[in-house]
Protein backbone atom coordinates (compact mmCIF):
# COMPACT_ATOMS: atom_id res chain seq x y z
CA UNK A 1 0.00 0.00 0.00
CA UNK A 2 1.63 3.05 -1.14
CA UNK A 3 2.21 5.94 1.70
CA UNK A 4 0.87 9.48 1.28
CA UNK A 5 3.94 12.06 0.45
CA UNK A 6 3.84 15.55 -0.57
CA UNK A 7 5.77 17.37 -3.34
CA UNK A 8 6.51 21.12 -3.50
CA UNK A 9 6.72 21.34 -7.28
CA UNK A 10 3.29 21.43 -9.49
CA UNK A 11 3.08 19.33 -12.81
CA UNK A 12 3.89 20.83 -16.27
CA UNK A 13 1.05 21.17 -18.19
CA UNK A 14 1.66 19.80 -21.67
CA UNK A 15 -1.93 20.82 -22.92
CA UNK A 16 -0.63 24.21 -22.55
CA UNK A 17 1.51 23.94 -25.40
CA UNK A 18 1.22 21.08 -27.37
CA UNK A 19 -2.17 18.71 -28.76
CA UNK A 20 -0.21 15.31 -27.75
CA UNK A 21 -2.45 12.97 -26.00
CA UNK A 22 -0.20 10.08 -25.11
CA UNK A 23 2.67 10.84 -22.62
CA UNK A 24 4.70 9.49 -20.06
CA UNK A 25 5.52 10.40 -16.65
CA UNK A 26 6.34 9.76 -12.94
CA UNK A 27 4.55 10.17 -10.02
CA UNK A 28 5.46 12.15 -7.48
CA UNK A 29 2.32 12.01 -4.90
CA UNK A 30 -0.47 9.90 -4.10
CA UNK A 31 -3.33 10.06 -1.37
CA UNK A 32 -6.34 8.12 -0.24
CA UNK A 33 -9.45 10.25 -0.88
CA UNK A 34 -10.56 10.61 2.94
CA UNK A 35 -14.63 10.73 1.90
CA UNK A 36 -15.83 10.59 -1.61
CA UNK A 37 -19.35 12.07 -1.83
CA UNK A 38 -22.60 10.42 -2.72
CA UNK A 39 -20.41 7.15 -3.77
CA UNK A 40 -22.13 3.88 -2.64
CA UNK A 41 -20.72 1.91 0.61
CA UNK A 42 -19.44 -1.00 -1.92
CA UNK A 43 -17.84 1.05 -3.97
CA UNK A 44 -13.72 1.32 -4.53
CA UNK A 45 -11.58 3.63 -3.05
CA UNK A 46 -11.09 6.54 -4.42
CA UNK A 47 -7.09 7.68 -5.01
CA UNK A 48 -5.54 11.18 -6.04
CA UNK A 49 -2.53 10.61 -8.03
CA UNK A 50 -0.07 13.78 -8.91
CA UNK A 51 2.34 13.86 -11.75
CA UNK A 52 5.39 15.43 -12.84
CA UNK A 53 4.20 16.50 -16.10
CA UNK A 54 0.10 15.66 -17.59
CA UNK A 55 -1.62 16.20 -20.17
CA UNK A 56 -4.75 15.69 -18.78
CA UNK A 57 -6.33 18.93 -18.52
CA UNK A 58 -8.44 19.66 -15.06
CA UNK A 59 -11.67 21.02 -14.60
CA UNK A 60 -12.29 24.66 -14.39
CA UNK A 61 -12.92 27.90 -16.19
CA UNK A 62 -16.40 26.70 -17.68
CA UNK A 63 -14.46 23.92 -19.14
CA UNK A 64 -14.53 19.78 -17.92
CA UNK A 65 -11.75 17.90 -17.31
CA UNK A 66 -10.59 15.27 -19.71
CA UNK A 67 -10.91 11.61 -18.96
CA UNK A 68 -8.36 8.47 -20.01
CA UNK A 69 -6.08 5.82 -18.53
CA UNK A 70 -2.83 5.63 -16.48
CA UNK A 71 -0.79 2.38 -17.82
CA UNK A 72 1.23 0.70 -15.58
CA UNK A 73 4.22 -1.99 -16.79
CA UNK A 74 5.45 -4.37 -13.89
CA UNK A 75 9.05 -5.22 -14.32
CA UNK A 76 7.56 -8.91 -15.78
CA UNK A 77 5.78 -7.10 -18.31
CA UNK A 78 2.38 -7.42 -16.82
CA UNK A 79 0.44 -4.11 -17.92
CA UNK A 80 -1.99 -2.27 -15.31
CA UNK A 81 -4.39 0.33 -17.37
CA UNK A 82 -6.09 2.81 -14.40
CA UNK A 83 -9.01 4.93 -15.62
CA UNK A 84 -9.18 8.32 -14.99
CA UNK A 85 -12.43 9.28 -13.64
CA UNK A 86 -11.68 13.11 -13.20
CA UNK A 87 -8.89 15.50 -12.86
CA UNK A 88 -8.63 18.54 -10.77
CA UNK A 89 -6.31 21.57 -9.52
CA UNK A 90 -6.03 22.16 -5.50
CA UNK A 91 -5.30 25.72 -4.29
CA UNK A 92 -1.71 25.08 -4.64
CA UNK A 93 -1.65 24.38 -8.42
CA UNK A 94 -1.16 20.76 -8.30
CA UNK A 95 -3.10 18.41 -11.11
CA UNK A 96 -4.58 15.49 -9.11
CA UNK A 97 -6.02 12.66 -11.08
CA UNK A 98 -8.92 10.32 -9.29
CA UNK A 99 -8.58 6.61 -9.67
CA UNK A 100 -9.65 3.25 -8.64
CA UNK A 101 -6.78 1.86 -7.97
CA UNK A 102 -3.24 3.20 -6.20
CA UNK A 103 0.20 3.21 -7.24
CA UNK A 104 3.53 4.04 -5.87
CA UNK A 105 4.97 6.98 -5.58
CA UNK A 106 7.91 7.33 -8.10
CA UNK A 107 6.78 4.47 -10.63
CA UNK A 108 6.93 5.54 -14.10
CA UNK A 109 3.41 5.38 -15.99
CA UNK A 110 2.11 6.48 -19.46
CA UNK A 111 -0.91 8.38 -19.84
CA UNK A 112 -3.73 8.59 -22.23
CA UNK A 113 -6.45 11.95 -22.84
CA UNK A 114 -9.82 10.47 -24.40
CA UNK A 115 -8.98 11.79 -27.88
CA UNK A 116 -13.05 12.35 -28.46
CA UNK A 117 -14.04 13.99 -25.18
CA UNK A 118 -10.57 16.54 -25.92
CA UNK A 119 -11.32 17.24 -29.59
CA UNK A 120 -15.25 17.91 -28.55
CA UNK A 121 -14.34 19.96 -25.58
CA UNK A 122 -11.91 22.06 -27.92
CA UNK A 123 -14.77 22.61 -30.50
CA UNK A 124 -17.17 24.18 -27.92
CA UNK A 125 -14.63 26.21 -25.89
CA UNK A 126 -12.91 27.47 -28.73
CA UNK A 127 -16.69 28.15 -30.54
CA UNK A 128 -17.13 29.93 -27.38
CA UNK A 129 -14.34 32.49 -27.81
CA UNK A 130 -15.21 32.95 -31.14
CA UNK A 131 -19.02 33.62 -30.78
CA UNK A 132 -18.71 35.73 -27.45
CA UNK A 133 -16.07 38.07 -30.13
CA UNK A 134 -18.66 38.14 -32.85
CA UNK A 135 -21.41 38.90 -30.02
CA UNK A 136 -19.29 42.03 -28.77
CA UNK A 137 -18.43 43.47 -32.15
CA UNK A 138 -21.54 43.00 -34.03
CA UNK A 139 -23.84 44.32 -31.15
CA UNK A 140 -21.97 45.36 -28.30
CA UNK A 141 -23.07 42.41 -26.06
CA UNK A 142 -20.90 41.37 -23.50
CA UNK A 143 -20.30 37.57 -21.90
CA UNK A 144 -20.45 37.64 -18.73
CA UNK A 145 -20.30 33.78 -17.86
CA UNK A 146 -20.02 30.32 -20.03
CA UNK A 147 -20.72 26.75 -19.35
CA UNK A 148 -19.65 23.76 -21.61
CA UNK A 149 -22.61 20.87 -20.64
CA UNK A 150 -22.77 17.43 -21.64
CA UNK A 151 -24.89 17.95 -24.63
CA UNK A 152 -24.81 22.04 -25.37
CA UNK A 153 -22.61 25.07 -24.32
CA UNK A 154 -24.24 28.24 -23.07
CA UNK A 155 -22.88 31.90 -22.48
CA UNK A 156 -24.51 34.94 -20.42
CA UNK A 157 -24.76 38.12 -22.14
CA UNK A 158 -24.92 41.43 -20.99
CA UNK A 159 -27.06 43.90 -23.54
CA UNK A 160 -25.88 47.61 -23.92
CA UNK A 161 -27.94 50.09 -22.03
CA UNK A 162 -31.15 50.87 -23.37
CA UNK A 163 -31.22 47.23 -25.24
CA UNK A 164 -34.09 45.10 -23.88
CA UNK A 165 -33.66 42.03 -26.27
CA UNK A 166 -31.54 40.73 -29.41
CA UNK A 167 -33.49 40.70 -32.89
CA UNK A 168 -33.45 37.19 -35.26
CA UNK A 169 -32.41 39.58 -37.51
CA UNK A 170 -29.23 39.88 -34.87
CA UNK A 171 -28.74 36.48 -34.26
CA UNK A 172 -29.07 35.26 -37.48
CA UNK A 173 -26.15 38.17 -38.22
CA UNK A 174 -24.32 36.69 -35.71
CA UNK A 175 -24.82 32.78 -36.48
CA UNK A 176 -23.55 33.73 -40.19
CA UNK A 177 -20.56 36.02 -39.07
CA UNK A 178 -19.06 33.59 -36.73
CA UNK A 179 -19.43 30.31 -39.72
CA UNK A 180 -17.92 32.62 -41.92
CA UNK A 181 -14.79 33.31 -39.60
CA UNK A 182 -14.41 29.28 -39.33
CA UNK A 183 -14.14 29.29 -43.16
CA UNK A 184 -11.66 31.51 -43.27
CA UNK A 185 -9.49 28.82 -41.12
CA UNK A 186 -7.26 31.75 -39.02
CA UNK A 187 -5.10 30.52 -36.77
CA UNK A 188 -5.16 30.00 -33.12
CA UNK A 189 -1.98 31.46 -31.61
CA UNK A 190 -1.02 30.76 -27.80
CA UNK A 191 1.83 33.66 -26.08
CA UNK A 192 2.78 33.48 -22.14
CA UNK A 193 2.97 37.45 -21.16
CA UNK A 194 4.15 38.99 -18.00
CA UNK A 195 1.72 41.22 -16.19
CA UNK A 196 3.26 44.47 -17.08
CA UNK A 197 2.35 43.87 -21.17
CA UNK A 198 -1.16 42.19 -20.30
CA UNK A 199 -2.29 45.34 -17.98
CA UNK A 200 -0.74 47.45 -21.11
CA UNK A 201 -3.82 45.14 -23.77
CA UNK A 202 -6.07 45.47 -21.20
CA UNK A 203 -5.77 49.45 -20.83
CA UNK A 204 -5.52 49.46 -25.13
CA UNK A 205 -9.12 47.38 -25.12
CA UNK A 206 -7.08 43.73 -26.62
CA UNK A 207 -8.12 42.40 -23.68
CA UNK A 208 -11.27 42.22 -22.14
CA UNK A 209 -10.45 41.21 -18.41
CA UNK A 210 -7.90 40.02 -16.33
CA UNK A 211 -7.85 37.01 -13.94
CA UNK A 212 -6.77 38.18 -10.34
CA UNK A 213 -3.09 36.49 -10.27
CA UNK A 214 0.50 37.88 -10.53
CA UNK A 215 1.47 36.16 -14.03
CA UNK A 216 2.78 34.82 -16.47
CA UNK A 217 -0.84 35.08 -18.01
CA UNK A 218 -1.30 32.82 -21.43
CA UNK A 219 -3.01 34.95 -23.67
CA UNK A 220 -5.26 32.68 -26.72
CA UNK A 221 -4.63 34.83 -29.74
CA UNK A 222 -7.25 34.22 -32.89
CA UNK A 223 -5.60 36.09 -35.82
CA UNK A 224 -7.77 39.22 -36.50
CA UNK A 225 -10.51 38.56 -33.67
CA UNK A 226 -9.63 38.49 -30.11
CA UNK A 227 -7.16 38.39 -27.46
CA UNK A 228 -8.24 36.35 -24.54
CA UNK A 229 -6.42 35.58 -20.95
CA UNK A 230 -7.58 31.31 -21.24
CA UNK A 231 -6.14 28.48 -19.78
CA UNK A 232 -8.38 25.81 -21.33
CA UNK A 233 -7.53 23.92 -24.57
CA UNK A 234 -8.55 24.84 -27.90
CA UNK A 235 -8.21 24.06 -31.82
CA UNK A 236 -5.34 25.12 -33.82
CA UNK A 237 -7.25 26.66 -36.17
CA UNK A 238 -11.25 28.28 -36.69
CA UNK A 239 -11.75 25.85 -39.39
CA UNK A 240 -11.05 22.95 -36.89
CA UNK A 241 -14.24 24.31 -35.20
CA UNK A 242 -16.57 22.76 -37.59
CA UNK A 243 -19.19 25.20 -37.40
CA UNK A 244 -21.83 26.63 -35.26
CA UNK A 245 -25.48 26.54 -34.42
CA UNK A 246 -27.44 29.04 -32.49
CA UNK A 247 -30.39 26.65 -30.44
CA UNK A 248 -31.89 28.21 -27.95
CA UNK A 249 -31.91 32.57 -26.53
CA UNK A 250 -33.25 32.56 -23.17
CA UNK A 251 -34.05 35.71 -21.02
CA UNK A 252 -32.03 34.77 -17.71
CA UNK A 253 -31.01 37.49 -14.40
CA UNK A 254 -27.84 38.42 -15.61
CA UNK A 255 -29.47 39.31 -19.08
CA UNK A 256 -29.77 36.73 -22.44
CA UNK A 257 -28.79 33.00 -22.10
CA UNK A 258 -27.71 31.76 -25.75
CA UNK A 259 -27.88 27.70 -26.14
CA UNK A 260 -25.17 26.63 -28.89
CA UNK A 261 -22.70 23.85 -30.33
CA UNK A 262 -20.27 23.34 -32.40
CA UNK A 263 -18.35 21.01 -34.99
CA UNK A 264 -19.35 17.31 -34.40
CA UNK A 265 -22.50 18.39 -31.69
CA UNK A 266 -23.99 20.42 -34.92
CA UNK A 267 -23.35 17.90 -37.08
CA UNK A 268 -25.33 15.79 -35.04
CA UNK A 269 -27.92 18.14 -33.94
CA UNK A 270 -28.70 18.63 -38.01
CA UNK A 271 -28.31 15.20 -38.44
CA UNK A 272 -31.68 14.25 -36.24
CA UNK A 273 -34.72 13.73 -36.70
CA UNK A 274 -36.58 17.16 -37.06
CA UNK A 275 -39.30 18.13 -34.44
CA UNK A 276 -41.08 20.51 -36.01
CA UNK A 277 -41.63 18.78 -39.19
CA UNK A 278 -42.40 15.34 -37.48
CA UNK A 279 -45.21 17.68 -35.41
CA UNK A 280 -46.53 18.55 -38.81
CA UNK A 281 -46.73 15.25 -40.15
CA UNK A 282 -48.05 13.72 -36.91
CA UNK A 283 -50.95 16.69 -36.64
CA UNK A 284 -51.52 16.68 -40.23
CA UNK A 285 -55.37 15.60 -40.82
CA UNK A 286 -56.25 12.98 -42.52
CA UNK A 287 -58.05 13.16 -45.69
CA UNK A 288 -61.68 13.52 -45.60
CA UNK A 289 -64.19 10.83 -46.41
CA UNK A 290 -66.67 11.40 -49.21
CA UNK A 291 -69.75 11.13 -46.45
CA UNK A 292 -73.39 12.79 -46.22
CA UNK A 293 -71.70 13.74 -42.49
CA UNK A 294 -68.50 15.04 -43.76
CA UNK A 295 -70.07 17.50 -46.44
CA UNK A 296 -72.72 18.73 -43.85
CA UNK A 297 -69.77 19.55 -41.21
CA UNK A 298 -67.76 21.18 -44.13
CA UNK A 299 -71.01 23.38 -45.16
CA UNK A 300 -70.53 24.94 -41.92
CA UNK A 301 -66.55 25.53 -41.93
CA UNK A 302 -65.49 28.80 -42.82
CA UNK A 303 -62.29 27.48 -44.55
CA UNK A 304 -64.87 25.03 -46.98
CA UNK A 305 -64.57 25.83 -50.52
CA UNK A 306 -66.48 24.16 -53.47
CA UNK A 307 -64.74 21.57 -55.91
CA UNK A 308 -65.30 21.57 -59.15
CA UNK A 309 -67.97 18.75 -59.08
CA UNK A 310 -69.69 21.15 -56.68
CA UNK A 311 -69.52 19.37 -53.85
CA UNK A 312 -67.98 21.31 -50.52
CA UNK A 313 -65.21 20.70 -48.88
CA UNK A 314 -63.13 20.93 -46.03
CA UNK A 315 -59.58 23.04 -46.28
CA UNK A 316 -57.19 21.78 -43.56
CA UNK A 317 -54.29 23.89 -43.09
CA UNK A 318 -51.18 22.61 -41.54
CA UNK A 319 -50.25 23.80 -37.94
CA UNK A 320 -47.01 26.42 -38.35
CA UNK A 321 -44.05 24.56 -37.02
CA UNK A 322 -42.90 26.97 -34.47
CA UNK A 323 -44.76 25.86 -31.34
CA UNK A 324 -44.20 27.64 -27.92
CA UNK A 325 -44.71 25.43 -24.73
CA UNK A 326 -47.69 24.74 -22.86
CA UNK A 327 -47.52 27.42 -20.55
CA UNK A 328 -49.70 30.85 -19.87
CA UNK A 329 -46.40 32.68 -20.61
CA UNK A 330 -45.19 35.59 -23.52
CA UNK A 331 -42.73 33.60 -25.47
CA UNK A 332 -41.02 34.16 -28.62
CA UNK A 333 -39.82 31.20 -30.66
CA UNK A 334 -36.77 31.12 -33.40
CA UNK A 335 -37.30 28.27 -35.77
CA UNK A 336 -34.15 26.36 -35.90
CA UNK A 337 -35.35 25.23 -39.21
CA UNK A 338 -34.41 28.22 -40.95
CA UNK A 339 -37.11 28.15 -43.77
CA UNK A 340 -39.30 31.20 -42.43
CA UNK A 341 -37.57 32.42 -38.87
CA UNK A 342 -39.62 35.19 -37.38
CA UNK A 343 -39.42 36.06 -33.67
CA UNK A 344 -43.67 35.81 -32.10
CA UNK A 345 -45.20 36.73 -29.18
CA UNK A 346 -48.53 34.85 -28.50
CA UNK A 347 -50.17 34.10 -25.01
CA UNK A 348 -50.87 30.02 -25.81
CA UNK A 349 -53.74 28.29 -24.16
CA UNK A 350 -52.43 25.06 -22.02
CA UNK A 351 -53.80 22.59 -24.78
CA UNK A 352 -50.88 24.33 -27.22
CA UNK A 353 -48.60 21.84 -28.83
CA UNK A 354 -45.15 21.32 -26.86
CA UNK A 355 -42.02 23.15 -28.13
CA UNK A 356 -39.74 21.06 -30.26
CA UNK A 357 -36.53 20.98 -28.49
CA UNK A 358 -34.95 22.15 -31.70
CA UNK A 359 -36.42 25.22 -31.61
CA UNK A 360 -34.71 28.62 -30.75
CA UNK A 361 -36.84 30.00 -28.34
CA UNK A 362 -36.61 33.01 -25.86
CA UNK A 363 -38.53 33.63 -22.74
CA UNK A 364 -39.75 37.12 -21.98
CA UNK A 365 -41.63 36.39 -18.90
CA UNK A 366 -45.18 36.74 -17.74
Amino acid sequence: MPTETRSSTTAERLYYDSPILEFTAHITDIHLVAKEPNAPADSAQLWQIALDRTAFYPEGGGQPCDIGLLIATAPSGTTLEIPVERVEEDEAGEVWHYVRKPLTSGTSISGAVDPDRRTDHEQQHSGQHLLSAVFLRELNARTVSFHLGADSSTIDLALPEGTDRISDDGLRHVEESANRIIYENRPLITHLVERPLAEQMLARGDLRKLPPLEGPFRIVQMQGIEFNACGGTHVRSTGEIGSILLRRVEKVRSGWRIEFVCGLRAIRSARAPTPCADSVRSRAPRPAKRSITSRTRASSSPCATSSPSGTRRRVSRAPSPSWTRPRKTRRAIFCCSRSSPSWISCARAASAPPTPPSCLSVSTGA
